[in-house]
């Protein structure tokens, strides 16, 4: 049969249609659902709740709970895991655990267990000897750092070692707030932490199984401003054998209220010098001197060299060399 464009037209038309409403029917990048993690202190009164901040998760993703890392606290109770539901009628996990994500959103309740002997409500012991502990969180504690004791970020800082005590009954636990942003920064007793100059606020508090409570403690970093001391420039000296070489070493502190140490960096084996007053006192003589032949009667000569330190919060120092030559009288 011979086809015509009358004949083939609708065929052409059909195949048109179908193409179009098959881009109609193309389906869209899919993108699957998530589903959030978060936890509530279930009526803590204090600390602050963790935040996973993997959260939100895909279906099936495995999620690991985080512990108490806020140091949460209820007074009368004590911390015990997290559950499903507030009142604890859901399912429990522990610190680390893990489960499969499902196709809701998660909420984990910290859960509290009642301390021996507590009956009452607002935080009241109605029956026993529980008392929450008393904090102490020491201090005040200072530093005066010198320029060039940096931190990784090019900043002075200085270390302070702190003592925290607590005082109460059962077990104490520690945490401090170094940057006073409500936030704890170590569970130690005793923590040491890096401060720039400054006057900084730092708290601490102490719990036991029937509450906590808090101290602060003030912290001054000083920063030590030192100008080097200057020796007066020493000129060469001779002086005969045998004789008694008396010398003073003069030199400026240039800080008010500076003292001065003396000592001698390379010079004969039997000079001395006053540590508090730069006096030298010598008995001339060639004993560990170096020789000299060529200059008349000298006959031996050593270089000396002084310094002296201040006694600032960064001791500076200064040298000094001048050379001492000792000639024969006899010779002379």
């Amino acid at each position: 049969m011979k086809l015509s464009f009358k004949n083939i037209l609708p065929i052409l038309l059909i195949f048109t249609l179908l193409i179009l409403l098959a881009g109609c029917f193309t389906s869209p990048e899919y993108t699957p659902p998530t589903y959030t993690v978060t936890y509530d202190d279930n009526n803590s009164t204090g600390g602050t709740v963790p935040v996973d901040l993997l959260s939100p998760y895909e279906e099936s993703v495995s999620v690991t709970v985080l512990g108490n890392t806020g140091i949460l606290v209820r007074t009368g109770y004590t911390f015990d895991d997290w559950n499903t539901a507030a009142d604890g009628s859901g399912t429990w996990y522990e610190a680390l655990e893990t489960f499969n994500m499902g196709t809701a959103n998660v909420t984990l309740y910290a859960q509290w267990t009642a301390s021996p002997g507590y009956a009452g409500g607002e935080g009241e012991c109605e029956w026993c000897d529980c008392e929450v502990p008393i904090a102490d969180a020491g201090g005040p504690y200072s530093e005066t750092v010198c320029p060039g004791i940096e931190n990784n970020k090019g900043i002075t800082v200085a270390m302070i070692d702190f003592v925290g005590s607590g005082f109460g009954i059962g077990t104490l636990s520690y945490a401090w707030d170094f940057d006073n942003n409500g936030v704890f920064d170590s569970t130690l007793q005793n923590p040491q932490y890096a401060f720039e100059v400054g006057v900084h606020i730092v708290t601490l508090q102490v719990t036991n199984i029937c509450g906590s409570t808090t101290d602060t403690a003030t912290v001054t970093i000083d920063l030590c401003v030192n100008n080097a001391p200057t020796i007066t420039s020493i000129t060469d000296q001779d002086i005969a054998q045998g004789n008694t070489f008396n010398f003073t070493v003069s030199a400026n502190a240039n800080d008010l209220g500076d003292n001065l140490f003396y000592e001698i960096v390379s010079g004969p084996s039997t000079m001395t010098i006053d540590s508090d007053t730069g006096e030298i006192n010598w008995v001339a003589n060639c004993l560990d001197l170096d020789r000299v032949t060529s200059r008349c009667n000298i006959i031996c000569s050593k270089q000396v060299t002084v310094k002296v330190t201040d006694t600032r919060c960064c001791p500076l120092s200064a040298q000094d060399t001048f050379t001492i030559n000792v000639w024969d009288e006899l010779s002379g």
